[in-house]
């Protein structure tokens, strides 16, 4: 199966976000998909570009949690932000992500995910193709994901959390649902620019609590699978 045939196999309300109207996200498909066939390198595979569309349906979006673009590890790499393939000990930015949970009184243990999923965590990338020696793919995803952010954002009751300076430049939404912090790699540790914000200011309950007052039930982080 090619790129653009696992994207027909999206429920249509998602299709709907991605698709321009003028067929270019279509030819971008072609583009991905020769370079796939050219470069076994690319992550994450083919099957697995528009997972986490597949497993969280676009209406039950509650909180978009979004990174920049996959692991150039192949077998870290499976189409949900920050989650891990191969469901071994988080490594890098999920475990940092961890740290912060457990810090605010959460426990999660799995690293595929998928329990943030199944309650509507859509696990997004900007870029959702990672080739190595191919950097301008990663413009050319963010101008058709950021189409599927403002479709998103059209909601005032989607909540968003985004880390690192590009996840929070792709977001226009402004306001309270809007939860900025930086980006939990350990890159960003070394510098000493910190991931974790102060104890008053804590992330995922303070998503939960916007979530709680609209009327939408909280995310249990502890529920990773």
């Amino acid at each position: 199966m090619t790129v653009s045939d696992y994207f027909d196999k999206l429920p249509t309300s998602w299709k709907n976000a991605f698709e321009d109207g003028n067929g270019e996200f279509r030819n971008f498909l072609g583009e991905i998909e020769k370079i796939y066939q050219e470069n076994p390198e690319c992550t994450p595979k083919k099957e697995q570009i528009f997972r986490v569309f597949e497993l969280c349906d676009f209406d039950k979006v509650k909180v978009v949690f979004l990174g920049q673009d996959p692991y150039p590890n192949k077998d870290w790499a499976c189409g949900l932000a920050f989650a891990f393939g191969n469901n071994e000990k988080p490594q890098q930015s999920l475990a940092n992500i961890f740290t912060e949970l457990e810090l605010e009184g959460f426990s999660p243990k799995d690293s595929s995910l998928t329990g943030w999923v199944e309650q509507g965590v859509l696990l997004m990338n900007t870029s959702l193709t990672f080739v190595p020696g191919h950097t301008e793919l990663i413009q050319k995803w963010q101008k058709h994901t950021s189409r599927v952010l403002e479709k998103l954002s059209e909601n005032k009751d989607t909540t968003f959390i985004l880390l690192g300076s590009a996840a929070q430049k792709a977001v226009k939404a402004k306001g309270e649902n809007v939860f900025k912090a930086g980006h939990p790699s350990n890159l960003y540790q070394t510098a000493k620019k910190y991931f974790f914000p102060q104890a008053n200011k804590t992330l995922f309950k303070r998503c939960n609590a916007f979530l709680k007052s609209h009327g939408k039930p909280e995310i249990d982080w502890s529920r990773t699978k």
